[in-house]
């Protein structure tokens, strides 16, 4: 019994080990790109092809060896192979955690926001004309009725930026927007014609009268 075991606690074993090292080399080796606002391209290099690569062969064949492992009858071993897939998913999970990755766990930036109401209470934002790459037209961020523009000021996700939502915004179904994750917006008060600031939003509410808003462009 205990041989029979041993191979699948092996099994088990090696996707811990490899979990282990993804998490260590993604969130110790590994630089962030670095903020928008700072410029600059993500400081990856061949490493990150390296844990792709890495990745892929540990998960596929974890995954894949689970289902030749039921087709065969092998329960154990089948159990083995997905709990591999099932500690290499988590690690992914464990290592954006670990690096602040704002865009999959985008609550941090939604209580930076709420900070900045609760202390400041803004009813205007940023006030700085920006060109719409798609329609070419110039307008002021801070004229859209019922959206307060804050800019970077709450580290959002690369290529995206923070909002506050007041006012206005409930009577034009801010409520629409709020849960669900990231998604394309919903709300009319999202101008359909700015997709370059509001191509998908991730929307909390901050108390009955405001909205945290994170807005990414494509």
């Amino acid at each position: 019994m205990r041989r029979r075991l041993l191979l699948p606690a092996l099994i088990v074993l090696a996707g811990l080990i490899a979990a282990i090292a993804y998490i260590s080399i993604d969130v110790l080796l590994l630089r962030p790109p670095p903020p928008p606002w700072k410029g600059g391209p993500p400081t990856h290099g061949p490493l990150l092809g390296i844990i792709a690569g890495y990745y892929l062969l540990f998960g596929l064949g974890g995954l894949l060896g689970g289902v030749i492992c039921l087709v065969r009858f092998k329960p154990i071993f089948a159990l083995s192979f997905f709990s591999v897939f099932c500690i290499l998913i988590i690690s992914i999970y464990t290592s954006r955690y670990l690096k602040d990755d704002r865009l999959t766990f985008p609550q941090a930036a939604h209580d930076e926001i709420a900070q900045i109401y609760k202390h400041r209470r803004p009813t205007s934002g940023l006030s700085r004309p920006v060109a719409n790459p798609y329609s070419w037209q110039r307008f002021d961020l801070n004229e859209i009725p019922g959206l307060i523009a804050l800019g970077d000021e709450c580290h959002p996700p690369r290529f995206c930026e923070c909002w506050i939502a007041w006012g206005p915004a409930r009577d034009r179904g801010i409520e629409k927007d709020v849960g669900g994750g990231w998604h394309t917006p919903k709300s009319s008060i999202f101008p359909a014609a700015r997709p370059d600031y509001f191509e998908s939003v991730h929307v909390r509410p901050i108390d009955g009268d405001a909205f945290s808003i994170i807005a990414c462009g494509p």
